[in-house]
């Protein structure tokens, strides 16, 4: 005769042996009724891979810049956590959250406009007459950019008589026009006088890119 707990969500109790009121001995053994809600029996270790359990805290992301500082790759970084925590499902987050971290660090440290003259200063080393200008929104980010090369005062002013400029460039990626003033030389090349990346086609941001670049000619 087996005897088994009906009540739902414990454990049942193991009662060995026991007569019957006949006299016969029977054997009881143990059995499970119930299970514990959805959710609660998930191991540890499958805990730390769901998306709500993994993040890179604070003191974890000042751990990892000291070691991108000591040129350590981010792969030998992870590795390098996974030993402090005894193994990799116990770090708390994956290799890619790692990436992820580095990159949203590296974004709200440098604005638009950093990155920009970032990468337009070092062309002064070549080019001492490059010239360029901007416009910031309401919230310090980079709106409008134009720049020429140190040439272009000089080509406009030979082939500037006909001037033409094109708004349809650049749309499928960025989505933001990339105007480039353009005319053509004696053999009937193209000349480039500047170029202008827009946020928006309204009429403000026009009026500043004639603006700009009618300041340089």
């Amino acid at each position: 005769m087996w005897v088994t707990e009906q009540n739902r969500g414990q454990r049942v109790k193991s009662f060995g042996r026991y007569s019957c009121a006949q006299g016969k001995e029977s054997e009881i053994g143990t059995h499970a009724a119930g299970r514990e809600e959805n959710g609660s029996s998930t191991d540890h270790t499958v805990r730390g891979f769901m998306r709500s359990h993994r993040a890179v805290k604070e003191g974890d992301l000042h751990q990892i810049n000291s070691m991108k500082k000591a040129r350590l790759r981010v792969p030998t970084i992870f590795r390098a956590f996974a030993n402090q925590s005894g193994r990799f499902e116990t770090v708390g987050f994956e290799i890619k959250d790692i990436y992820n971290a580095i990159e949203k660090q590296r974004r709200a440290s440098v604005t638009d406009i950093e990155a920009t003259l970032k990468f337009l200063e070092p062309s002064r080393t070549t080019d001492c007459g490059i010239f360029w200008k901007y416009s910031l929104d309401g919230e310090k980010r980079l709106e409008n950019l134009f720049w020429c090369d140190g040439t272009s005062p000089y080509d406009y002013s030979v082939f500037g008589d006909v001037l033409g400029f094109d708004t349809t460039y650049g749309r499928k990626k960025y989505k933001c026009p990339l105007v480039i003033f353009s005319g053509v030389d004696y053999h009937m090349r193209t000349v480039v006088f500047g170029c202008t990346i827009l946020s928006n086609e309204s009429e403000e941001s026009y009026v500043w890119l004639l603006r700009s670049f009618f300041l340089r000619q």
